[in-house]
């Protein structure tokens, strides 16, 4: 198959004019990883920098699905640490600064914690020896 090329002309006042400076923002960085405490097949993935969002798989990480754009909270998308956690029922758990925010597993339905309204949550950690248990680390006093 001969290969076509399509050449095409621009006309600038100088050169100066033609050139064109491409920017880039930051580039996505994984910065966290939650796993399920029961199901080893499914984990939650944040990405920070360039947009922030999350990923999920729930088969190993053969495939992954983005959280659902129409329901990114902008606190959520913010660089830095927010604590991630995955329940054992597979709800996924975010830290933010006035509470906990948690999904029905699929990233695209998101609720407050109404137990932790206008508290700090710097961290979530799963209990190791029972996967039902979730600890949080909470402040409502300064940071």
């Amino acid at each position: 198959m001969p290969i076509r090329f399509l050449a095409a002309a621009v006309v600038c006042g100088s050169w100066l004019q033609c050139i064109d400076v491409a920017q880039a923002g930051p580039v996505e960085t994984m910065s966290q990883v939650a796993l399920h405490p029961g199901d080893p097949e499914m984990m939650v993935v944040r990405y920070t920098a360039g947009g922030g969002g999350v990923f999920y798989t729930h088969d190993g990480g053969v495939s992954w699905q983005m959280l659902c754009s129409s329901v990114i909270d902008p606190a959520l998308t913010r660089g830095g640490s927010v604590p991630l956690a995955l329940s054992s029922d597979g709800t996924t758990m975010i830290g933010l600064l006035d509470g906990l925010r948690q999904d029905e597993g699929k990233g695209c339905v998101w609720s407050n914690d109404a137990a932790f309204d206008g508290q700090w949550i710097r961290d979530l950690a799963a209990d190791p020896s029972d996967p039902e248990i979730l600890y949080a680390i909470t402040s409502k006093g300064g940071m």
